[in-house]
């Protein structure tokens, strides 16, 4: 028998031992169907006299899972710290080496970027690689998006929801002298005449309507909302840590070149060789300008859809077969550290490109810089780059 078929075998094996626990095998080998939700889900809340557990009634902080699990990342990164901190020493060995090695591995990678800059970007694209890395990979823990507690589901929403408001429109008409909005006032007496209608019958139609609502809530059925969920799969976080990359390229920028910076997307200058080359300019200027907030989105969107859609796989195969789990959790691996590399240099990238001089008055009076400490990277050479 050669390795192939044995694989295959092997794969088929494990996806008929899914289906026969999942389908046909007891109540407690069957994994409920997943509760998939784009927003964080809240775990807790701080207020209404204390902490307590689920949204509350929404009008203290909510803690949803994501920070919680993000709380947890940086915890683990500040341990690793301390651990290296405290194994340093001349001649390295054990995990201060193990360390060491990845460190100077990315310095170097990162620095074929801009060799100049790298040792003022390396503090914040090293800790953006590692935070998103660490979000990435300890969301594949087990337990993660598994372990938590049953909320039903209506109560994942807020109160202050279109429904919700359309409810106590409904709620108070005829009830009340508090007057509604026009929008509320139609809803209402649209809801008043469908209910008018249902009271013309025979009567019966009420006893229904009554036994109908209670099977429905009788069917509601609870979901779980876990207690841990990726940080990159909140796209709170993602737009966050894009606004950080952007500005501090933007800080870079305006710190090296000053208010000469600002040429690029008011290139007002351009006007001196002519009112077409100044229109042309501005037209350029905007373009800059649109493509600074592109990246904005693309910094966040990508991060976000990468790890939501891992997850959402992850949830769905679970379900669908659950013993045959590997190869997935190794390909979320791998795409883990593939998103943290990418969003670490492409930030690099950007820093870099806005230290450049846009115009070619600025790259004549910085050419005589372009070239200080350009020396191998690593080692004494990662001083800070000159000062102009």
């Amino acid at each position: 028998m050669s390795n192939r078929t044995r694989i295959l075998l092997i794969f088929g094996v494990l996806v008929l031992a899914s289906i026969i626990l999942q389908y046909f095998g007891p109540e407690a080998t069957r994994v409920e169907q997943p509760h998939v939700s784009v927003k964080a889900e809240p775990v807790f809340h701080i207020g209404g006299g204390g902490v307590g557990l689920g949204p509350g009634d929404w009008s203290g902080i909510i803690i949803n899972n994501s920070m919680v699990m993000t709380a947890l990342v940086v915890l683990v990164l500040l341990i690793l710290a301390l651990i290296v901190r405290a194994t340093a020493s001349i001649y390295p060995k054990g995990f201060y080496n193990f360390m060491e090695l990845i460190v100077d591995t990315l310095y170097n990678t990162f620095g074929a970027v801009d060799r100049r800059y790298i040792a003022r970007f390396f503090p914040m694209v090293g800790t953006i690689f590692f935070y998103v890395l660490f979000s990435n990979w300890l969301a594949l823990l087990p337990g993660v998006l598994t372990v938590g507690y049953y909320l039903p589901e209506e109560q994942l929403e807020p109160p202050h929801t279109e429904e919700a408001r359309v409810n106590n429109a409904l709620a108070f008409t005829g009830t009340t002298d508090t007057p509604l909005s026009p929008a509320d006032g139609v809803l209402a007496q649209e809801g008043g005449g469908e209910g008018e209608g249902e009271h013309e019958g025979d009567g019966q139609s009420g006893e229904e309507s009554t036994e109908g609502e209670g099977h429905a809530a009788e069917e509601a059925h609870n979901v779980l909302v876990p207690y841990f969920r990726s940080p990159s799969a909140d796209l709170n976080n993602t737009i966050v840590l894009a606004l950080i990359a952007a500005l501090y390229a933007q800080f870079w920028g305006v710190r090296e070149l000053g208010g000469s910076y600002f040429a690029k997307f008011f290139p007002v200058s351009e006007f001196k060789n002519g009112v077409g080359a100044g229109l042309i300019g501005i037209f350029v200027g905007l373009v800059e300008i649109v493509s600074e907030l592109a990246r904005v989105v693309s910094y966040a969107f990508r991060l976000f859809g990468n790890v939501f859609a891992g997850e959402v796989i992850l949830l769905v195969m679970v379900f669908l077969l659950p013993v045959l789990q590997l190869p997935f959790l190794a390909l979320e691996v791998f795409i883990g550290f593939i998103q943290a590399f990418v969003f670490a240099i492409l930030c690099m990238v950007f820093s870099s490109l806005a230290t450049v001089a846009h115009s070619h008055d600025e790259a004549h009076g910085h050419e005589g810089v372009s070239d200080v400490q350009h020396g191998e990277i690593g080692g004494a050479t990662r001083a800070n780059p000159v000062a102009h």
